[in-house]
Parts: C-alpha cells; sequence; structure tokens
C-alpha cells in the first residue's frame, strides 16, 4: 500500500523552510493563527501543534494525530501567567516547580480552567501545561499570543521525530509548514508531573528526572 492510500502525499511537497529565517517564523505564527497545523523543534522531540484555544484547529490535530476523545493536548505557555490563566487553580506545588525547572522539559497536569475548548482538556478535567526553553517554540507562542497544543510530530503508534525529515515524512501534506531546527539534542519526551494536590505525582518519567523534582517539592 502506497502513501496515498494512506491519506499522504509524497513528503517532497511538505513546505519545509529553515526556522532560523525570520520570515519563516512569521509564516508560521501566521498560519497557527488561522487555524493551520504546523510542525517545529522544541527542546526534547518535533512537535505538531496549533492554537490550543481553537477548537476546529484542535479537533484537525486530534484526527491527524488519532489521539482518542478525552485526551488532551499539552499546551506550551509564554509563562507562568500563561498557565495560571489556564488553570482552576495552581496549587503551591506546581508554582514552584514552574519557578524550578520553566522552561524546560518538564509538563505538569493541573486542574483546568471553566470555558476552555473540550478538545484540549482531559476527561478528568485537567489541563497539561509546559513553558519551553526551545527558542522556536517560545517565539510560536509569542507571536500567536495564545498557548499552542503541541503533541510529537509522528503518527500514532509511530516514534516520534528527532529531525525535521523524519516529522515531514509521518505527517506529509496534512501540515501546512514545517520548520527545520535541525535535530532535537533529546530523544525524550518531557517528563509529565500531575500536581491537583501538594503531593506530585508522576506520571510519565522523561528528560528531567523524577529525584531531581522530588528534591525540589521537598524544599
Amino acid at each position: 500500500m502506497n502513501a496515498d492510500e494512506h491519506g499522504l502525499k509524497d513528503q517532497s511537497l511538505t513546505p519545509l523552510r529553515s526556522a532560523s529565517e525570520p520570515e519563516a517564523l512569521r509564516e508560521a505564527v501566521r498560519l497557527l493563527r488561522a487555524g493551520e497545523l504546523v510542525v517545529f523543534p522544541t527542546e526534547t522531540l518535533y512537535a505538531v501543534g496549533c492554537d490550543g484555544l481553537n477548537p476546529q484547529a484542535l479537533r484537525r490535530l486530534r484526527r491527524l494525530r488519532e489521539r482518542p476523545a478525552g485526551q488532551g493536548f499539552i499546551l506550551a505557555v509564554r509563562d507562568v501567567a500563561m498557565a495560571e490563566a489556564l488553570t482552576a487553580d495552581l496549587p503551591p506545588a506546581a508554582r514552584r516547580l514552574m519557578e524550578r525547572f520553566w522552561p524546560g522539559p518538564l509538563t505538569l497536569v493541573l486542574p483546568a480552567a471553566s470555558g476552555l475548548p473540550a478538545e484540549v482538556t482531559a476527561s478528568d478535567g485537567t489541563i497539561a501545561v509546559r513553558e519551553s526553553s526551545h527558542p522556536v517554540v517560545a517565539a510560536l507562542v509569542e507571536g500567536a499570543d495564545s498557548p499552542l497544543a503541541v503533541p510529537s510530530a509522528n503518527r500514532a503508534g509511530e516514534p516520534p521525530a528527532r529531525t525535521a525529515e523524519a516529522a515531514a515524512g509521518a505527517l506529509g501534506q496534512s501540515v501546512a509548514l514545517v520548520l527545520d531546527g535541525g535535530t532535537c539534542a533529546q530523544s525524550q519526551p518531557s517528563t509529565m508531573v500531575r500536581s491537583v494536590a501538594e503531593q506530585p505525582e508522576l506520571l510519565r518519567e522523561g528528560a528531567l528526572p523524577w529525584p531531581r523534582i522530588q528534591a525540589a517539592c521537598s524544599r
């Protein structure tokens, strides 16, 4: 079965531009604001992102990533203030972790604020947020002036992409643009921690070791 039979196009037709070009970043911001899907590098892996507050874009992203209903997306935020605006309550432990490890590969699962799109929250009423240390992600969030949904840039069941070429090959023309930032330094995703009470709970250990998080929580 060829790529077209899977609904994919030749990856050579996927727009791919250098993330170091200011004009490419401006184009990416324009596309994100218009509800399009864009691939870009993070400090861990390549992500395929959209405006995290745009229900239509989130539905397209869910179909592309074959994400089950009720499973939310990680949102890349500009800073602690943007994260706090997305939450119903910010536990003190979560704030300590943000101040210690953000920007960086730490995702916090928090109680979701009311009024957020159902497509971005989990079925248990939580939302996942992180502030990336990668300059491209920071520039896109700043330019879009909105949190960005940022799942890894791969098809369900396939390995995450560490290069722009791998991401383009996986997603084809399902995305409007691929920003090439070279090979991502990490091969692991962000560490994910649930923080809805005083004692955070490890959901997924990734690039940030859990013992470091535990040590920060005990201070």
